[in-house]
Formats: structure tokens, sequence, C-alpha cells
């Protein structure tokens, strides 16, 4: 209440002859003038609200529904590292392997990392696991060493046991990663499976360009290639300039796209965040 409509109000009921009723007139006059306040407050914010709704929906961006559930027969994580998986577990959304579970871009290649991972898919993993291409990095996690592959441009941080000798442990983890591989082929390869393919971003690398063109054109590749419409995106984008907030744009539900930053460098917000998103979500089949 501002000091000058107080002044108004007592200049209007200075004349009444009861005390107790001056007052009670006079704290009711505050209480309309707050009402009426308040009133106005929201129908402002509703007017902010519909500008924000029109605009959203002008630009394909709509308010996130906690409500709707968007279900697939499998949805497999295709990167960029191992909180993708973790995540879909977490959300009892994983129901398998996938190999992009446990690698990771680096950062030197990780701002193309969904293109690449893409592609590899397109080109159906085609020498994914060749023992030319493996580099030796540095001990890891662990028990474990780290591998860069130079033809693929991934990490492989948590496969290869530092104890075991290499070319061992490469017999050993190839026949792993083509048992993952033939499966999510012959996945991709049913028209009958309806298959999201879920990739988070992860705030630890550096954040990368979403072309929207350019995944589409390599998701109407992948449906073509394995003759299936029935493959979809889902992609969770880190954006340093949001706070808690979460952006959803959906493309015919072709591609999911949210965004969010998830720049907590433990992943909390992380995960909290990335939760709501994957609660939307839902599996039919089980492995």
């Amino acid at each position: 209440m501002q000091n000058y409509e107080k002044k108004i109000i007592d200049k209007i009921i200075w004349w009444i002859p009861f005390r107790s009723l001056r007052d009670f007139i006079r704290l009711l006059a505050y209480n309309i003038i707050e009402i009426n306040k308040i009133k106005d407050e929201t129908k402002s914010i509703k007017s902010d609200l519909t500008i924000l709704e029109n605009y959203l929906a002008k630009n394909n961006y709509k308010i996130i529904n906690y409500n709707k559930i968007y279900q697939y027969d499998y949805i497999i994580s295709i990167g960029e590292n191992c909180f993708c998986a973790q995540m879909l577990k977490e959300n009892n959304l994983r129901q398998f392997s996938s190999p992009f579970d446990w690698l990771t871009p680096g950062p030197e290649w990780s701002i193309n990392n969904v293109i690449n991972n893409l592609k590899i898919i397109i080109n159906k993993f085609d020498n994914f696991f060749s023992k030319e291409d493996f580099h030796y990095l540095a001990k890891s996690t662990n028990n474990n060493v780290s591998y860069a592959n130079s033809k693929n441009l991934l990490h492989f941080y948590h496969d290869f046991i530092e104890s075991k000798d290499f070319n061992d442990e490469y017999i050993r983890l190839k026949e792993k990663y083509d048992r993952r591989i033939n499966r999510l082929i012959d996945l991709l390869s049913s028209k009958n499976n309806k298959i999201l393919l879920v990739y988070i971003e992860s705030n630890l690398l550096n954040s990368g360009i979403f072309d929207i063109k350019e995944i589409f054109n390599l998701l109407k590749q992948i449906r073509m290639i394995y003759n299936n419409d029935n493959i979809y995106i889902l992609y969770i984008k880190h954006n340093f300039s949001f706070e808690n907030d979460i952006i959803f744009k959906n493309f015919n539900d072709d591609i999911h796209l949210y965004e969010l930053n998830n720049s907590d460098e433990n992943w909390n917000l992380s995960i909290h965040n990335t939760n709501k998103i994957l609660s939307n979500y839902k599996v039919t089949n089980n492995i």
C-alpha cells in the first residue's frame, strides 16, 4: 500500500463520525485496493503466458506436458557418453547394452559427436572395431586403461583391463561389441519395431552444434538404410544460457529436442531434469 493511496482514503472517510466504523471502512478500502492490484497482476501474468505460448507455438516449441507418455518398443542410447545409458537404466528404459553405452568422444571430437554416431549407424558400424585404429591414451578408471579409436572418433574408457594383454583384450571386446552391434542392426531392420534413439549432451565436453536439418537428413538415411520408418530421435541438448528451465521442441514426433542447462559438474541438476524428461517415455518390450 502506497502512502498516497492511504492519504486519499483518509480524505474520503474523514467525515465518518464513529472512529471504529471509520477504521473498519479504512481497512476495507485498503483490502479492496490490494485485491484489485492482485487482479491486475494476474491479468498481466495471463497476458505474458499467452504471449509466451504463442511464441512457443509459432516456433514449434511446446510447454512440456508431463502427463503425456510417448511409447516405443525399444529405447536405445547413442551417446554422448555413459550418462545416457545410466539415465535410461535408472528410468527402466534400458533393455539391453548398446554399442555406444560406455563410449565418449573426448573433447577434441565432441562437438560433432551426434553427427558422427548417426553416420556410424548409417554405415552399419563398418570397421567399427578394427585393431589398427586403437591408440593407447592412459590409465582411466579402477583397473582399466583407455584407448582412442581414430576411425570412429570415440574413446574407450571402461573396456580394456589394465592387467591384460591388449591383443587378448581386443579379441574379448570385439566379440562383445559384435554382439551389441548385430543386435542393434537386427532391431533397426525390423519394420515392426518402433525405436527411439536417445542422445544426451554433457556439459563436461563441448556443447554440440545442433543442426536440425542435418539431423533430419541423417534420420531419413537411417530409415532408408534399415527400411524402417519407425525410427525416431530424442536429443537432450545442453544450453548454458538456461537456468532451471526445460524447453521442449517437437519436430513432427520424428525428433524430440529438449534444451536445458546441465552444467553442474556432479550432474546433480542433470539427473533431476533428465529424470523429469524421461518420465514421459515408456518401453513396451522387455528383453
